[in-house]
């Protein structure tokens, strides 16, 4: 029976050492951590904990941002899903996860949340706080009050969105303007 835990642990511990190798946080295999006996990592043999310290951000990450992105997908038996956030990409080399938790409002795969970052245990980038902003899938668009003038940040062609940075509406909404491929006829980059 205890045999029989500790190749429970081992192979739990393994997923989430290969997890964090496709995340690009250095870990990246069954060797990243010592074993013995019946490969039973040694630190566990011992009687101390297994996980890894908590790891800092990437250099340069700004933790207090609100970051803006599309949930790509969610498992609602497991309660977990991922959102595609091409700044956290960057800097994770990997997509926000994110816990049946954190969504308040019944938000679905294609919709625009902006989130904080909290970092995993193994620090990997969590979603957390989110709030909704819009719908991939949502394509229309009422007509605003008023105007505002922003620059194309970025424009996912593959799959069809952007998003536009304006002072104005960032001090407001403490996030980047979500745009669909619809709204962009005539929009560049820059």
């Amino acid at each position: 029976m205890q045999q029989q835990m500790q190749q429970q642990m081992q192979q739990h511990m393994m997923q989430q050492m290969q997890f964090m190798g496709q995340c690009g946080m250095g870990f990246v295999g069954p060797t990243a951590m010592p074993t013995v006996g019946a490969g039973v990592p040694a630190m566990a043999q011992a009687g101390m904990p297994t996980a890894p310290q908590a790891v800092a951000p990437p250099p340069g990450f700004d933790m207090d941002k609100r970051y803006v992105g599309v949930i790509k997908s969610f498992n609602t038996a497991k309660g977990v899903g991922f959102v595609d956030c091409p700044e956290i990409m960057e800097k994770f080399g990997c997509d926000v996860f994110l816990h049946a938790s954190q969504i308040l409002h019944d938000e679905e795969v294609g919709d625009v949340i902006s989130f904080v970052v909290q970092l995993g245990r193994l620090g990997q980038p969590r979603a957390k706080d989110i709030q909704a902003v819009g719908s991939v899938q949502d394509t229309e668009v009422a007509t605003p009050n008023q105007q505002y003038t922003g620059t194309v940040k970025t424009y996912n062609q593959e799959k069809g969105y952007g998003f536009i940075v304006c002072a104005e509406t960032y001090s407001q909404y403490s996030s980047d303007v979500f745009f669909h491929k619809d709204q962009a006829k005539g929009l560049g980059i820059g």
